[in-house]
């Protein structure tokens, strides 16, 4: 995961965003000891995270998450 960059994650299928975002959200949520789903925030930080790949197509998704979402680190 810590190998894909942003152009990557905008190539792939919806069905491999799904699960690569499901992926990222439970490692960041589980770094924080955060055991909280919040489905109703998630379509905001999936927007947050496709505009700010389309600005940045080199940057790798991970630290891309880091950046948008404080609560990451």
């Amino acid at each position: 995961m810590a190998a894909i960059d942003c152009q990557g994650l905008l190539s792939m299928s919806a069905e491999e965003v799904v699960v690569t975002g499901a992926w990222m959200s439970g490692y960041f949520n589980g770094r924080a000891d955060n055991t909280v789903l919040d489905t109703e925030m998630m379509p905001a930080y999936g927007a947050a995270l496709g505009e700010y790949c389309e600005n940045n197509p080199e940057a790798l998704v991970m630290q891309a998450v880091k950046t948008l979402f404080d609560e990451a680190e």
